[in-house]
């Protein structure tokens, strides 16, 4: 079986995705929204999320809701 481990760190070259999710979570007009993050096991939605998230510490609390 094959570790499924998630990371900040971004061995994958999703910025690209990163840039793209932040850009509607910072933009008000589109608020609120959902976003859908759909892939293949082990292809790196995990990964994804918490890249997302490490742009988002250290911002106020309840400015930012990630669930």
């Amino acid at each position: 079986m094959w570790n499924d481990n998630e990371t900040n760190s971004d061995f994958i070259d999703y910025q690209h995705l990163v840039n793209a999710v932040t850009s509607i979570v910072n933009n008000v007009n589109l608020l609120p929204c959902s976003i859908g993050v759909f892939g293949d096991w082990g292809s790196g939605k995990s990964s994804l999320m918490r890249m997302v998230e490490e742009t988002y510490l250290g911002y106020p609390v309840g400015q930012v809701h990630l669930v």
